[in-house]
C-alpha cells in the first residue's frame, strides 16, 4: 500500500512548525516477489525402486502473490546403492498454484539425466503437492511430494522411468 508520514515539530517553548508547510514523506510498501529456493529429500527411481537423496537449488518468482508462483530448480540426486545406479541430475520449471494459505499444487516440465548407462535422459512431466509448515512472508518451509513421468518420448516407457520424491522446500 501507499503510506504518508507527516511530522510536526514543537520546541520547548511551545512553538510549532507551520501547518501550511508540514514535513511529510509518501512511500509505497510492496510484497517481496523474488525468493531463493532450496529443496532436499529422498527419491525412488523405478527400476528396482532404488533410493536416492536429492538436493536442488533455484529461484521462485511470485507472479501473483498468494496465488501463482513460477519455480526453477536444479540439482543432483545421489543413489543409495552402487552399480548400475549412478548420480543423476534433475531440473524443473513448474507453476505452483496456492489453494489457501497452506496447500499448493505444482505442475510443469522437468529434465532427468539417466540413472543407469543403459537408460536415456529426457523430459519429464512433473506434478507436485505441498503443505506449508510455516510462512513468514519473507521465508517459508513446505513438505512436498513430487511425481515425474517421461514426456514426449517413446524410448523411455513410463513403467520403467517414473520417479517419486518426498522432500522439504525452504524459500527465502
Amino acid at each position: 500500500g501507499t503510506y504518508t508520514v507527516a511530522v510536526n515539530v514543537f520546541d520547548d517553548m511551545g512553538a510549532a512548525s507551520s501547518a501550511a508547510d508540514p514535513c511529510k514523506i509518501t512511500f509505497e510498501v510492496t510484497q517481496k516477489r523474488f525468493f531463493w529456493v532450496v529443496e532436499v529429500g529422498g527419491m525412488l527411481a523405478r527400476g528396482t525402486y532404488t533410493g536416492y537423496f536429492f538436493g536442488r537449488v533455484g529461484m521462485l518468482w511470485s507472479l501473483m502473490p498468494d496465488l501463482l508462483d513460477i519455480v526453477l530448480t536444479m540439482g543432483p540426486a545421489i543413489p543409495t546403492q552402487g552399480d548400475p545406479w549412478k548420480v543423476l541430475f534433475l531440473g524443473n520449471l513448474t507453476a505452483n498454484f496456492h489453494l489457501g494459505e497452506s496447500i499448493w499444487l505444482g505442475a510443469g516440465l522437468g529434465y532427468s539425466t539417466k540413472e543407469q548407462d543403459v537408460r536415456k535422459s529426457g523430459l519429464d512431466f512433473v506434478g507436485q503437492f505441498g503443505v506449508n509448515i510455516f510462512n513468514h512472508y519473507t521465508s517459508a518451509g513446505s513438505i512436498f511430494a513430487e511425481a515425474r513421468i517421461p514426456f514426449l518420448t517413446s524410448d523411455r516407457p513410463v513403467d520403467d522411468h517414473y520417479k517419486l520424491l518426498l522432500g522439504f522446500r525452504y524459500i527465502f
